[in-house]
């Protein structure tokens, strides 16, 4: 899979959508869910415990869910401002998308995004 493009300083959505193993709708998620992600560059020695770039949550409106059976199901926003408090270089950052109810991490998948440097 190739990794998701952010263009520094630029408003974005990115649309994604999640189904279970052995399913053909999307997984509902509009009702007792929350999620967050930290997306994170890598540290020198490769860990994935580099500096936090930038953390988005479903209570900070940052990550959505939305319910179409075959469509999008999860909507991850960044502002014009967000999208401007990134480092304006090019950058791997990736994280772990963690999908929660009642309080255990019911599903978490790895996202890698391509931050794009700005002309500033």
């Amino acid at each position: 899979m190739a990794n998701i493009e952010l263009k520094r300083g630029q408003k974005a959505q990115v649309d994604i959508t999640f189904k279970e193993a052995g399913q053909t709708n999307a997984k509902d998620f509009s009702s007792g869910f929350t999620a967050t992600l930290v997306l994170r560059r890598k540290s020198s020695g490769g860990s994935v415990e580099g500096d936090v770039i930038d953390k988005l949550t479903s209570s900070g409106n940052r990550i959505t869910f939305t319910h179409a059976n075959a469509g999008p199901n999860i909507q991850l926003k960044w502002s014009t401002l967000e999208a401007a408090a990134l480092p304006n270089e090019n950058l791997t950052i990736f994280g772990d998308l963690k999908i929660v109810e009642s309080n255990e991490v019911v599903h978490s998948f790895r996202l890698t995004f391509d931050i794009i440097p700005e002309i500033i």
